[in-house]
């Protein structure tokens, strides 16, 4: 018999108890994939095991650079050493020839650069992309990161979490301005969010790169599941903020064909 028992609970828990040391490592990375941070009280409920079985874990966690604290020193989050594991992980698996051809047609029939990114803690990853055509072409640069909440991938994400994952995500979150642009009123911020959850497309107006307007749609799963943004930059000068949803059609064909690529 194994000797992991990570069965799921009908009120959402998932049971930890009398796992291997490996198991409970896993079992606490995927609770923080999913959350974003968490105070380590709350894994142990997630997990239903005892707190004090946890401290040695996430001890060794911390010491390897795969987890840290948030300013505050309760919540814990994803370390930038395993931000760049997983993204590089993912990079490769999503680097597969069919995916990266529907981002090429996309680009080609835009004629401007487009990419796919990921959420890691409280950035973005952005795991390929195709350089459009025209002049000036705005330049993701797969690997690069960016802040959730100044661009239009970053922006589908926290419209997926549910309000008590928002208010715990701008209390650790500082909204540095980047630009003029930058939304750093939390207010604010929730009442766009709002919009996007209604609209279920994302834009950005020059908040993170001044003079960049951007526009992104999820990819999402058989089963409902956010798994990745696609998202097209543009320079302002060549389309403004209001014509960004004519390309949500041409987006969104392609963000379900790339949903198809992970069954």
């Amino acid at each position: 018999m194994p000797d992991q028992d990570t069965r799921g609970h009908k009120d959402g828990r998932t049971r930890a108890s009398g796992s291997t040391p490996t198991a409970k490592i896993f079992a606490v990375l995927e609770i923080l994939a999913k959350r974003g941070s968490a105070r380590l009280t709350d894994i142990a409920v997630a997990l239903d095991v005892p707190k004090t079985t946890l401290h040695h874990t996430v001890a060794q966690l911390e010491d390897l650079g795969l987890l840290q604290r948030e300013p505050g020193g309760r919540q814990l989050t994803i370390a930038p050493r395993l931000a760049k594991l997983s993204s590089d992980i993912l990079g490769a698996a999503m680097r597969h020839a069919p995916r990266h051809a529907i981002l090429e047609r996309l680009a080609a029939s835009l004629g401007e650069s487009c990419s796919l990114g990921i959420r890691v803690g409280h950035q973005i990853i952005y795991l390929d992309d195709m350089t459009g055509s025209s002049p000036l072409a705005f330049n993701f640069q797969t690997g690069n990161r960016t802040p959730l909440y100044c661009t239009s991938t970053g922006k589908l994400f926290l419209a997926r979490m549910t309000s008590a994952e928002l208010d715990r995500y701008l209390e650790s979150e500082p909204l540095v301005e980047h630009t003029p642009r930058t939304i750093t009123d939390p207010d604010r911020l929730r009442a766009v969010v709002a919009e996007i959850a209604e609209s279920g497309f994302a834009c950005s107006d020059g908040e993170f790169v001044l003079g960049v307007v951007g526009i992104a749609v999820p990819v999402i799963d058989k089963q409902g599941r956010l798994l990745a943004g696609l998202a097209v930059s543009i320079p302002a000068v060549r389309m403004s903020y209001s014509e960004l949803p004519n390309l949500r059609p041409a987006l969104e064909s392609a963000a379900e064909n790339l949903a198809q690529t992970f069954d």
